[in-house]
């Protein structure tokens, strides 16, 4: 039953788990590190503010340049090779984008619940987010 609750915890359902089952445990038991959370929102915002900017990057590119947009350019076969790198290169950061705003959304409900929470911080400063991607 706990791999199930393991499997299916809400913070990282998006994408599935992205940390060790131990740490879950660890986590769910409130053992080790998770006795006493401290949260810090700088790193919570900080993924939020990537995530937020990288789906609107998508939401604005992708229209424009996707896939198909090679095959309905007549002109596309004209470009000089550097123009169709270029092409390509966009095309597939704006792919690769929806997957990046995709996990640091997740990474920030995982933030919120305290699972990637880390005493190891400088100065007895809290790290919050040392579950990373």
């Amino acid at each position: 039953m706990s791999y199930f609750s393991y499997c299916f915890f809400f913070p990282s359902l998006h994408v599935g788990p992205t940390f060790e089952y131990e740490t879950f445990v660890a986590f769910i038991n409130l053992d080790k590190q998770y006795r006493n959370i401290k949260f810090s929102p700088i790193n919570t915002l900080k993924a939020f503010g990537q995530g937020v900017l990288l789906a609107i990057i998508t939401a604005i590119v992708m229209p424009i340049f996707d896939h198909e947009w090679i095959l309905r350019n007549e002109q596309y076969n004209s470009y000089p090779v550097w123009g169709k790198l270029l092409a390509i290169n966009v095309i597939g950061f704006c792919y690769r984008a929806k997957f990046y705003a995709a996990w640091y959304l997740t990474q920030v409900t995982i933030n919120l619940s305290g699972l990637s929470y880390s005493e190891n911080g400088k100065n007895d400063s809290v790290v919050c987010g040392s579950i990373m991607f």
